[in-house]
């Protein structure tokens, strides 16, 4: 329960709710264009100038990314990785118009971890510690690989690029997870925005709210992740105010994806 494993996208719903909870102390922030953070890229922005904290959280924003994975450890490891990212992205233009196609990918939540960071005057790192992770009671939880991990390593790939951290760079464990679901439900208006429907998924009856998948009749609210050889998975029900629910997975190895879809279709099932 207290083993630590890698979040990979569990990461997103845990930003979303730092980035909902900061802009509680910005008014209007949250619906001011992305644009208006980064006035020293405005001589190369090519982004849409309408685009949204919303847009960002709910992958419906169209932003193309203008480099492959393997590109992102180049931004290095210092506290202007992240700004030295979106200065790239913001160069690169749209792939699709804004709010018109949901397409999943990390790209949304690399410029709300910077907008967040720009918004408080530190790193986005320290936003989320500020906002979930201290106020929820997750010691356990970080951005850094744990010293005291007793996971092997699963290959090459393993190190997790600091521009790439808002999109799934969260180690945490059982314990912490069950901290922010009660962290969640402690907060009606929190679980509301991050889980209202906003774009609708490839899945039949499945919508896209803020960092978290959410069925149309809003009985519950998901997220899973995959990095690697870790997997993990973090459901929510909340049918009425006396039954709400979280299962939490986290599984390592080579049959972990496998164990995760299976548990998560079975615990689907029972609320169906």
């Amino acid at each position: 329960m207290r083993m630590r494993s890698r979040l990979a996208s569990v990461t997103k719903p845990i930003v979303a709710a730092a980035v909902v909870l900061a802009c509680r102390q910005s008014p209007g922030a949250w619906d001011t264009p992305i644009r208006e953070h980064f006035p020293e890229l405005h001589a190369v922005w090519q982004l849409d100038p309408t685009i949204t904290l919303t847009d960002l959280l709910s992958h419906t924003s169209g932003i193309a990314v203008p480099f492959d994975d393997a590109a992102q450890a180049d931004f290095g490891d210092g506290d202007d990785a992240l700004m030295r990212q979106v200065a790239l992205v913001a160069a690169g233009g749209q792939q699709d118009q804004p709010r018109t196609v949901w397409r999943y990918g990390g790209v949304g939540f690399w410029l709300a971890g910077a907008v967040v960071a720009r918004m408080t005057g530190t790193t986005f790192e320290q936003v989320v510690d500020e906002f979930v992770i201290r106020p929820a009671g997750m010691t356990r939880t970080g951005f850094e690989t744990p010293p005291d991990s007793d996971l092997p390593p699963t290959g090459p790939g393993d190190a997790f690029p600091r521009a790439r951290r808002p999109s799934g760079g969260l180690w945490s464990c059982v314990d912490d997870l069950l901290k922010f679901s009660a962290f969640l439900y402690a907060d009606p208006e929190l679980v509301a925005q991050l889980s209202a429907p906003l774009a609708r998924t490839e899945d039949d009856g499945v919508s896209y709210g803020l960092g978290m998948f959410t069925d149309d009749k809003r009985r519950f609210f998901l997220h899973t992740g995959d990095w690697h050889a870790f997997h993990t998975c973090a459901l929510w029900t909340q049918e009425t105010q006396e039954t709400q629910e979280a299962t939490i997975v986290l599984s390592h190895g080579p049959q972990g994806g496998a164990t995760v879809e299976r548990l998560l279709l079975a615990r689907l099932q029972a609320i169906s």
